[in-house]
């Protein structure tokens, strides 16, 4: 099933492609006009992992140089700067995302170097900014141990047939330290 977008999201899409293209940086990994575009666009990975599931993925896109592979993620957020995308990458645990294409992409590519780059572009009004970041080692180091901690304890679940949950316990709930509530006057 389709959805159609309004007017307005449309125009906001293309406002935040055309930021996309006319970025320095960015825009040329996303040139329609690029040799094998559409090639490497939405790119899907299937592979097994040696506890022997069946991973897969797809890419939004890949960009190859020679023998390096850059994987290229397109978020759209309202958060651009560095300190609140950061707190996106915990919030979203998109450290995980990281290491789950990492691995796909050099399991596709074995002979090349393979890196992980967010392209982020705001999708409030316009003007749309756009930030490009590249995944440091502490944030691939921090996405494959909560990556392969995620597949051993699947595949402990799947050979068992037990796949634990919440607590079975009664929990006392408190009102949370940031809600403020004001009480109303009755008015009569």
């Amino acid at each position: 099933k389709r959805t159609k977008l309004s007017d307005n999201d449309y125009a906001k899409a293309l406002g935040m492609a055309e930021a996309i293209l006319n970025h320095p940086v960015a825009g040329p990994w996303f040139n329609p006009g690029l040799e094998g575009f559409r090639e490497f666009n939405e790119v899907s990975i299937r592979t097994q992992h040696v506890n022997g599931l069946l991973l897969k993925g797809r890419l939004d896109r890949v960009h190859r140089e020679g023998d390096h592979i850059s994987i290229l993620d397109l978020k759209t957020t309202a958060d651009v700067p560095p300190r609140g995308f950061a707190r996106q990458l915990v919030d979203r645990a998109y450290d995980l995302q990281v290491a789950w294409y990492l691995h796909l992409a050099e399991q596709a590519w074995p002979d090349c170097t393979v890196d992980f780059t967010f392209v982020c572009v705001e999708n409030g009004g316009k003007p749309h900014g756009v930030q490009v970041y590249r995944a440091t080692p502490s944030v691939v180091q921090s996405g494959r141990r909560k990556m392969h901690h995620a597949l051993d304890l699947y595949a402990q679940c799947k050979a068992t047939e037990y796949w634990p949950g919440y607590d079975p316990k009664i929990i006392d709930l408190e009102m949370p330290s940031w809600a403020d509530f004001e009480v109303a006057e009755a008015v009569i």
